[in-house]
């Protein structure tokens, strides 16, 4: 499953050439311990070929299902953007940077399934919810609100019996 991802440079063309796919479960499945394990994305890339340097630009619009931070159901989540990678092809690899991705030239094939993964989890929110992300217009489920509500009326209670506690113990010391 994962050769579904190899680009075969030796056989691209000089200039503009083209690789589209889908990103669904299957795709999330490969990776162990995924953040996302549903979704259905089209990623299209664009490559360009030139002497000694390639451009890969990714596209990709879709949608993911992810679990609210709010109140814990799972809602579907437009994502979308593009990034560009640079592979610079050379005699000597040496370490990539943050601009370009050194390969030897006797490479054959890049696998971009970890270049699709890494930038898809990126483009994700830091905070998802459901009434701010959500791909159609969904609520946060009522109940789990009220439910944390009365879950910090606790906390309060738990807080004042400690302070109580330690006004206590302070008493007793002096």
């Amino acid at each position: 499953m994962l050769k579904d991802y190899n680009i075969e440079i030796a056989k691209l063309k000089t200039g503009h050439n083209e690789a589209n796919f889908i990103v669904d479960h299957n795709f999330f499945n490969l990776k162990a311990n995924s953040l996302i394990s549903e979704g259905n994305i089209n990623v299209h890339l664009d490559i360009i070929k030139k002497e000694g340097l390639l451009t890969f630009a990714f596209l990709f619009d879709g949608t993911i299902s992810t679990q609210c931070d709010v109140c814990l159901d799972t809602f579907e989540m437009q994502i979308n953007g593009k990034e560009t990678i640079f592979f610079k092809i050379v005699d000597t690899p040496k370490e990539s940077d943050d601009e370009l991705v050194y390969i030897d030239e006797n490479v054959l094939e890049i696998n971009v399934y970890d270049y699709i993964y890494d930038i898809i989890c990126t483009s994700l929110p830091i905070a998802k919810s459901c009434e701010k992300n959500s791909s159609t217009p969904k609520q946060c489920n009522p109940q789990m609100l009220k439910y944390i509500a009365n879950s910090d009326d606790e906390n309060e209670e738990i807080k004042i019996t400690t302070k109580t506690i330690k006004d206590n113990f302070n008493n007793l010391k002096n």
